[in-house]
């Protein structure tokens, strides 16, 4: 995967549309899957953008769905 530079931005869209900041290809990938972004305290916040599968990181389903 190639380096992206953080500097500038503060979320990032993770799906399978070229438009997405991080691109992946899988049947269980929606065209706008989630989304991360930094709050203003600085923490690292994951939002389902109503993927049809969900997300999940470590087994455990995001909390927060758009």
């Amino acid at each position: 995967m190639d380096n992206i530079l953080l500097l500038g931005k503060n979320s990032f869209l993770f799906g399978s549309a070229d438009q997405n900041d991080f691109k992946f290809e899988h049947a269980s990938i929606s065209k706008f899957h989630a989304s991360i972004y930094f709050s203003s305290d600085m923490e690292v916040v994951l939002v389902d953008l109503n993927s049809t599968h969900g997300t999940v990181i470590a087994r455990a389903e995001t909390e927060i769905k758009l």
